[in-house]
């Protein structure tokens, strides 16, 4: 389904590199698979190849705007077998990073920010301004910064969404939706493999006569990366 004529470009998912006037953005940085299911609900893949969310929090605001005017989505995490310990976390992380503040805290946010871009020594003003101090260390939460950060580049409309209840009523209503679903394939056993098979045996190295001995065929050397993705396109080719 295609997105409102009015919905900006600078809200789609993207990074910004350089700073204005010469900032260019990047869209869809990440650069990861996006499906569209028969009912139209809009699929994002995400590898979590650790149990830790910190990539996976900067992917889920990057694409917060996007997620807020869909009138459905669901983002699936696929995640390694050896790090399936960690679902209820990632999933966690994920509606954490989409939770609203109160309005009353974006003016807080809004204010610190400001400052802050004309502080040169932050930890000396926390000890003559109370007020900016207590809002230091209430945004220095890894959130906290990266909206910082991305209000440098993208200015007020990072503020916008922040107190905005659009994605917990979407949660509500089930018209979005977070699931984790595990990679059982794995392909890490073949990385030795490779090594053995790129390798000659020594006679043949030193031109050592007789018969050659037979050798298996070698295996599978698709990379990691490759079998990854072929799970990737047949995911998102069920969906």
């Amino acid at each position: 389904m295609p997105l409102d004529s009015e919905f900006e470009t600078h809200r789609l998912p993207h990074l910004t590199v350089g700073k204005p006037p010469s900032a260019r953005i990047r869209l869809f940085p990440d650069g990861l698979p996006i499906g569209v299911e028969a009912n139209g609900r809009v699929v994002f893949l995400y590898l979590a190849t650790t149990s830790f969310d910190g990539d996976l929090r900067p992917f889920v605001q990057r694409h917060a705007d996007l997620f807020s005017v869909l009138p459905g989505w669901t983002l699936r995490l696929l995640v390694l077998r050896r790090t399936a310990g960690g679902i209820e976390s990632l999933t966690g992380a994920v509606r954490d990073e989409l939770a609203p503040w109160s309005p009353r805290t974006v003016e807080e946010l809004r204010r610190y920010c400001e400052q802050r871009r004309t502080t040169a020594d932050p930890r000396a003003r926390c000890q003559s301004d109370e007020r900016f101090g207590r809002a230091h260390r209430a945004f220095s939460t890894a959130r906290g910064q990266r909206v910082y950060h991305r209000w440098l580049t993208d200015g007020d409309v990072v503020f916008e969404r922040l107190s905005s209840t659009v994605i917990p009523e979407a949660f509500a209503r089930g018209t979005a939706h977070v699931e984790a679903q595990v990679l059982l394939p794995s392909y890490r056993h073949l990385s030795p493999l490779g090594n053995l098979v790129r390798s000659s045996t020594p006679g043949v190295e030193k031109g050592a006569m007789g018969p050659a001995r037979p050798q298996p065929p070698p295996p599978d050397t698709l990379s990691i990366a490759d079998e990854l993705a072929r799970e990737w396109y047949h995911l998102v080719g069920r969906s």
